[in-house]
């Protein structure tokens, strides 16, 4: 166990926990979980560089029937759960680190996509994601600004336009312009 203190960067965490180890595949998890028997197991026979368990609750994952491979954080990649191949991670230059909690998992998927790898769900992997306690005591003003500051940075860094159609999205970015 590594104990950092300082500002929570999940990316940059899981880069000096990958960073630490040599095993052919890195596994990154929220301490929020619960790991149903076999779940390693099934990851490991996708033959997959980048994957994550399913998590039936999840609506959605609800229609998934079988491993699925897809670009949509929250679909096709679980940022709370996920493996990838040493290789990849070290492709890619480890995690954006421009990113510590939201979109942390938006840009593992646009490096890995960079590299022509797209996230698969796992279908037989079941892990169950208890949710975050994270930023409920938070004003609205100080979530708006994190939120949406990082989307905008998001879009800018990967030319993407998450939210565009998003009325709050749009009247921050007003807000920000005066």
């Amino acid at each position: 166990t590594i104990h950092l203190s300082g500002e929570f960067n999940y990316n940059k965490y899981a880069n000096i926990g990958a960073s630490h180890g040599s095993a052919r595949h890195i596994m990154i998890s929220n301490n929020d979980v619960i790991f149903q028997i076999g779940w390693l197991d099934e990851l490991l026979q996708a033959s997959h560089e980048l994957v994550s368990p399913h998590e039936p609750r999840d609506i959605r994952q609800q229609d998934i029937k079988e491993n699925t491979i897809g670009d949509i954080t929250g679909k096709h990649f679980s940022g709370w759960c996920f493996m990838i191949t040493r290789k990849l991670w070290l492709d890619i230059g480890g995690f954006d680190e421009d990113f510590g909690f939201w979109f942390a998992d938006d840009s593992v998927i646009q490096q890995c996509i960079a590299k022509n790898v797209y996230p698969m769900i796992v279908k037989k992997s079941v892990v169950h994601h208890l949710g975050s306690q994270t930023f409920k005591s938070l004003t609205l003003e100080v979530k708006d600004n994190y939120t949406w500051g990082l989307t905008e940075r998001f879009n800018t860094k990967y030319n993407k336009n998450k939210f565009e159609d998003n009325q709050e999205y749009q009247r921050w970015k007003i807000s920000q312009s005066q």
